[in-house]
Formats: structure tokens, sequence, C-alpha cells
């Protein structure tokens, strides 16, 4: 597909009760832009005017140090170690999770420091 900087298009839009917006070009071209479904800001003025923003999403750079089964641990680019631990609601004991999670994962970080020493 060729790299298109700025294309403009005429045809019609629809806006819905429920909020659902659509454009329908008068000379539909087949290749005439690349298709994608992103996330992102829409704006719609009272005018009619309609802007749509994708949001970018850039990978995290932290360094894994272990998954644990309700979370993991890592190494931000900050260099600061985060823990995570998502329990779902449903979980009888909850604390209990979080106590045994948190003692695996200072293991795995005394592990890491260790190796990290030594080398």
């Amino acid at each position: 597909m060729n790299q298109i900087s700025n294309v403009n298009l005429h045809g019609s839009a629809q806006f819905s009760e429920s909020n659902r917006f659509s454009f329908h070009p008068i000379l539909p071209q087949m290749g005439q832009l690349e298709a994608f479904k992103r996330n992102g800001t829409a704006q719609q003025l009272t005018d009619g005017s309609f802007e749509f923003q994708p949001r970018s999403w850039s990978r995290s750079r932290a360094e894994l140090i272990t998954l644990l089964p309700h979370g993991r641990l890592t190494k931000t680019q900050a260099g600061d170690y985060l823990l995570t631990i998502r329990i779902p609601d449903w979980e009888s004991h909850p604390m209990a999770i979080v106590s045994s999670e948190s003692l695996e994962a200072i293991s795995a970080l005394r592990t890491y420091i260790y190796e990290a020493e030594v080398a």
C-alpha cells in the first residue's frame, strides 16, 4: 500500500441517537485508503465538523522479572520495581492471595538482584 499523507473524501455521514457515526463516500474506490480499526478520541462539533485522533499505544519497556498467578513483577525503564496483582472479585480469599504472591515476588526479586550483583 502506498503511503498517503492526506486524502479528501466527499460523501455523506450519518450520526444516530445511539452515538453511531458512519461515513459513506460518494465515489468509493477500493484501495484508496488502508483499512483500520482503532480506539481513539472522536470529537463532533455543533456545526457538524467531525475529527478522530487514533490513540497511539506504546509497548511497555519494563523488564519482566517474574509472572505470578494473578500478576507480575517488573523493573521499569526508570529503574523502579513494580508489583502488579489483579484479583477477581469472586475470589474467596483475596488477602491470602496478596500475601502469598507478595512473598513469591520478594523471593523472585531477591534472586534477580543477586544474579545482577554476581554478573
